[in-house]
């Protein structure tokens, strides 16, 4: 180390160090589609075939989805984000989704009823001295009377009253908004003295909720229209308030209720208790009144006597209660929507203390057990905490507690759900692409930020081609691949009809791939699917395990076609749907056309819907989205950093290294770095507007290797041997 003299800070310049740029996955697969149970419009990630069964149960007859995802883990498929569908009413709301979960009630022991009677729907307009009689059990008649009075304000001394004109007098009723009265000179024959007459003429043409009139020889009275101990009158103030003088300034109404023009059940309740009825009131049904004996059981009698209010609607016949029946205590509901959880039964049997057992049987097979529930919530056993716990409960029901009185729990019983519904009725195109506003159908999978490859397994249609597409290429921004089916029983002329033709998808895009015909594979339940040794399924979850199984087969695995004998082998297929794809010139029509045909049980086509793309082949554009996804996700780092030369250096060396890295991987055309790529990230792309608009521009170009579609094999006749003799005998 050169000797540093006199003491001083000393500054050293060093080039930074290259950042890497880590890799994306891709090989994260999404599929849409119908299942046998589990939760609709969730997307839910499984790593085999087992995680998919415990969350969506098995196959189903006319659904593709369970095809899919066993396709999918077969060929070598490791991370598969699920989503369930049904028919929505309206597509942009989830809460229209049709598919309903089975359910049952589990009842407590039965309960002794009383005696009821239902009146009108309240409040009611009665009047003062109105009654309400009733005998209960038998006894005599308990009368609750209504009385009302309304509020009132005299004059402490009669007229004729010294007034003049313009003078004012201010009136509240009934606690609502003042009323200003004036009083005019040509309202009164002499305003000085004004007679007891003229001065309630002026009051009632002013006074609204009130009247007035005159009392004894010539005084006024004041009183409102409502009665009852609500009612009110108040002399605020005003001119005139020395001239008329009322005896106080406030006055209120009696009675036994607030108004007698509107009285609550909650009053009548009170009047009630208050004279020993043997009987409450209570709100029932769309606001009636319902009356209830305190007694209960058989013997419990009430009934409502002549004379009674009849603006209280209720009859005079005699009713009786009952031993009661059961009532719901807890509400059993499958997990999910479905008809699958109408085969399930539950049985319950009574455990130790207060505590009980609930089975849950399939036919003749017990499921699940949950033993020592409790009905009480802050106990450790509760029955909804055990049962609908997301981790350890059931996987296939879920139970709701109906907080009855006392919270009793369910008698000894075996019930069996029903009403369940797969919501396919009605089923569309529309409700496995889903919407944005609904966050439905392909619209789930927007949350899946590391999404590869996305298929709809089994749906066909120009549509669902069309909107697979445009998901991939516009929602996902070019960073997922779509893997398209063609329709069952296509020939090699139907399927080039239709991509060229109402399909309308050879040259669309190069953000997906199609392929032909679907495939034959084992039936994997004889006793769901029926007896038949073989199905037919259609091929996108297969194809998805084949791109996951080449990208992880070794490193830039996802810039090897998906395709051929070896490296497009299906596992779990016994060959294709048709035998037309094993005629050459069959698939000399369909390849042409983009289509990928699946020769027996290999894929025999890399080629993307779009030859006149930048990347036309499965591997080039899934390389670059791998490519695309990894610089997004390695330059997050830069963003907000000072746009300056020196960051911009750190930008093209640590993009330089990463692609240098993919060429030694295979993934260009050549192993020289000149011709294998570019970056560019100068100044001439990055001139001091876009610095000022906060942009920080990078150019990078790819020379993407080119699958070989065609092996071309000249034969010629090998005559070196009979040149040479003839050239040696000319000699």
């Amino acid at each position: 180390m050169a000797e540093l003299g006199a003491s001083k800070v000393i500054v050293r310049e060093e080039d930074p160090p290259v950042r890497i740029v880590t890799s994306a996955a891709t090989a994260v697969a999404g599929m849409v589609g119908v299942a046998e149970r589990g939760p609709i419009g969730t997307a839910v990630r499984v790593g085999n075939w087992e995680e998919y069964a415990r969350a969506f149960g098995g196959f189903v007859p006319g659904a593709d989805l369970p095809h899919a995802v066993l396709g999918f883990f077969q060929n070598g498929g490791r991370v598969l984000y699920v989503v369930r569908t049904a028919h929505y009413q309206n597509p942009d709301d989830a809460g229209s989704v049709t598919a309903v979960s089975a359910s049952a009630a589990l009842v407590a022991a039965a309960v002794p009823q009383p005696a009821i009677a239902t009146g009108a729907v309240g409040p009611f307009a009665l009047a003062d001295g109105e009654l309400l009689s009733i005998a209960v059990d038998g006894g005599a008649p308990v009368v609750a009377t209504f009385t009302g009075t309304p509020a009132r304000l005299v004059t402490s001394a009669g007229g004729p009253f010294l007034l003049a004109d313009g003078m004012t007098l201010e009136v509240a009723i009934d606690g609502s908004a003042p009323i200003m009265i004036t009083f005019r000179a040509q309202d009164f024959a002499t305003i000085t003295q004004a007679t007891a007459a003229e001065v309630v003429a002026v009051l009632n043409a002013a006074l609204v909720g009130a009247a007035a009139t005159v009392t004894g020889a010539s005084g006024v009275e004041l009183a409102t229209l409502s009665a009852g101990r609500a009612s009110q009158l108040q002399i605020l103030g005003g001119t005139a308030s020395a001239a008329l003088p009322f005896a106080s300034d406030v006055a209120h109404g009696t009675g036994s209720v607030d108004r007698l023009a509107a009285v609550t059940i909650a009053e009548i309740d009170a009047l009630l208790v208050a004279v020993g009825a043997g009987a409450r009131a209570e709100v029932g049904a769309q606001g009636a009144l319902v009356l209830r004996s305190l007694s209960t059981g058989p013997q419990a009698r009430m009934q409502v006597q002549p004379g009674t209010a009849s603006a209280l609607g209720l009859d005079v016949l005699e009713h009786a209660g009952s031993a009661g029946v059961g009532s719901a205590t807890l509400r059993l509901r499958g997990r999910d929507p479905g008809t699958y959880a109408n085969r399930l039964a539950a049985t319950v049997r009574p455990a130790a203390g207060a505590t009980f057992d609930i089975l849950i049987t399939e036919g003749a097979r017990l499921r699940e057990s949950y033993l020592g529930l409790s009905m009480e919530p802050s106990a450790a056993r509760y029955a909804p905490t055990i049962i609908n716990n997301a981790r350890t409960g059931s996987r296939l029901v879920q139970v709701d507690d109906l907080a009855l009185t006392g919270r009793p729990p369910p008698v000894d019983q075996s019930v069996e759900l029903a009403q369940g519904g797969d919501g396919l009725a009605g089923l569309g195109d529309l409700d496995f692409l889903g919407s944005p506003v609904a966050r439905s159908g392909l619209r789930v999978l927007d949350a899946v930020a590391d999404l590869a490859i996305v298929a709809l397994p089994g749906r066909s249609s120009a549509v669902a081609h069309e909107g697979l597409l445009a998901y991939c290429e516009h929602v996902r921004r070019g960073l997922a691949f779509a893997v398209l089916d063609v329709g069952p029983g296509m020939t090699a002329d139907d399927v080039v009809g239709y991509v060229t033709g109402v399909g309308g998808i050879e040259g669309r895009s190069e953000f997906g791939a199609v392929y032909w015909p679907r495939v034959r594979v084992t039936n994997p339940s004889p006793r769901t699917l029926g007896p038949a040794d073989d199905l037919i399924v259609p091929p996108s979850g297969h194809i998805a395990g084949v791109y996951a199984r080449t990208d992880g087969a070794r490193p830039g695995g996802v810039y090897e076609a998906p395709a051929g004998v070896d490296g497009g082998r299906l596992a779990g297929v016994l060959g294709a749907e048709t035998d037309e794809v094993l005629d050459e010139n069959a698939r000399d029509l369909v390849f042409p056309h983009r289509v990928n045909p699946i020769r027996g049980r290999y894929i025999d086509g890399a080629r993307t819907l779009k030859a006149t793309g930048n990347f036309p082949s499965v591997p080039e554009r899934r390389g670059a989205i791998y490519i695309a996804r990894s610089l997004s996700l390695g330059l997050d780092r830069v963003r907000h950093r000072n746009n300056t030369p020196e960051l911009r250096a750190e930008v093209h060396r640590a993009v330089f290294q990463f692609l240098l890295a993919q060429m030694n991987l295979g993934a260009f055309a050549t192993r020289d770095p000149r011709t294998a790529f570019f970056v560019d990230v100068s100044d001439a792309l990055n001139p001091p507007s876009s610095v000022l608009d906060g942009q920080l521009r990078l150019r990078v170009g790819l020379a993407t290797a080119k699958p070989a579609e065609f092996v071309i094999v000249e034969l010629s006749q090998d005559l070196r041997a009979l040149d040479a003799e003839l050239a040696n005998a000319e000699a």
